[in-house]
């Protein structure tokens, strides 16, 4: 039987803390792929998240989109029609977006193309959000940042940006919409693909070989799919790949053995993840240490902030010694955020131009 099909969780929060929320969550096993399961799992996780945040915590934006989240999963189902196209146009104008925004394109007739990956964030802080700021629903994070201040959409020119003109665009987006049949293992951070049609990283570098054939690939992705980026890096024979704050590996066991937050973790999504898409995994896929050492000719860029303790066992999982693998870290300024966020730091220190430099 697989591992996500009979779980029993213990309380592993704060001393003291124990709630109504945990005594229902060690009740019975889990199975995670029941869409059932899933979904009560993710109410218990979100109201024992709540329950154990500080007097202030309970009325902070945090708390308002883990409830909205909880009262409003069915929208999830309809989520792309809360997307404004006009806002598209304005940011982005002549762009071209495929699978409702999934995809977008900017195609300058360049030999290289840059592929930028977003996560979409927590699909439920896009969920809460629909209320109060709809047009923003489908932007692609990393890809509003390079419009902001890499020389694209509706801005203009600067030519401090213009290393950005000499390429071919290629924005990517998990399908959110597919965390309604399953909360907890959805979105897949890529190793699933973004869609139900194009739902796998192999069918990903088909699509972005057909509509750029015989380019150099370069990509730019963070966080939570900083290793299947890597993936993808390998299988499309890209020549860089930048990583901001990415996890590092899918090793299940010590995923699961170095989970100190539980159920809230980066841990146990991406230990769900390794165990539910361990089968496209091949051995050097266990990292981006081994992906490193297996594609040497893969130039390998990643970029933390120095006081990331939220990535702590990520960082920690790489290692140094390897040629074509370059870490750095990001001293804290006015641009980084929550000792994580620290991607518009890098474009306005120009840290990101000079790696994609031709």
């Amino acid at each position: 039987m697989s591992k996500l099909k009979s779980i029993e969780f213990k309380y592993s929060g704060p001393d003291g803390l124990k709630t109504e929320y945990d005594l229902e969550l060690e009740s019975r096993e889990w199975n995670l792929e029941d869409s059932a399961d899933s979904l009560r799992l993710y109410q218990l996780r979100s109201m024992i998240e709540i329950a154990n945040l500080p007097d202030h915590g309970k009325n902070s934006k945090h708390a308002e989109y883990l409830l909205k989240s909880i009262d409003n999963i069915s929208d999830l189902k309809n989520i792309k029609s809360k997307f404004s196209m006009d806002r598209f146009n304005e940011l982005w104008p002549g762009m071209e977006s495929y699978y409702d925004g999934d995809i977008l394109v900017r195609d300058r007739k360049k030999k290289r193309t840059l592929i930028v990956i977003s996560h979409n964030g927590h699909w439920a802080r896009t969920l809460a959000s629909i209320e109060n700021n709809s047009d923003q629903l489908y932007i692609h994070p990393q890809f509003n940042v390079l419009s902001t201040l890499g020389n694209e959409g509706n801005k203009p020119g600067n030519p401090e940006h213009d290393v950005f003109l000499e390429y071919n665009y290629v924005g990517v987006c998990e399908d959110i919409r597919r965390s309604y049949d399953n909360p907890i293992l959805m979105p897949s951070v890529m190793y699933g693909g973004i869609n139900s049609e194009i739902d796998s990283i192999d069918k990903l570098v088909n699509w972005i070989k057909n509509r750029f054939p015989d380019s150099e690939y370069y990509i730019l992705s963070d966080c939570k799919t900083g290793h299947s980026a890597t993936m993808l890096a390998e299988k499309i024979y890209a020549r860089k790949i930048f990583l901001i704050s990415p996890v590092t590996t899918v090793d299940s066991d010590y995923l699961y053995n170095n989970n100190t937050r539980g159920l809230a973790g980066m841990e146990f999504v991406m230990w769900t993840r390794s165990l539910k898409y361990s089968n496209i995994f091949e051995d050097h896929h266990i990292s981006i240490n081994s992906i490193a050492r297996k594609n040497p000719n893969i130039q390998i860029q990643i970029y933390y902030h120095v006081n990331d303790r939220f990535m702590k066992n990520h960082i920690d999982y790489l290692e140094h010694d390897i040629d074509n693998l370059n870490i750095k870290f990001q001293e804290p300024t006015l641009m980084t955020k929550d000792n994580h966020f620290i991607i518009t730091e890098l474009f306005r220190s120009k840290i990101i131009h000079e790696f994609f430099k031709p």
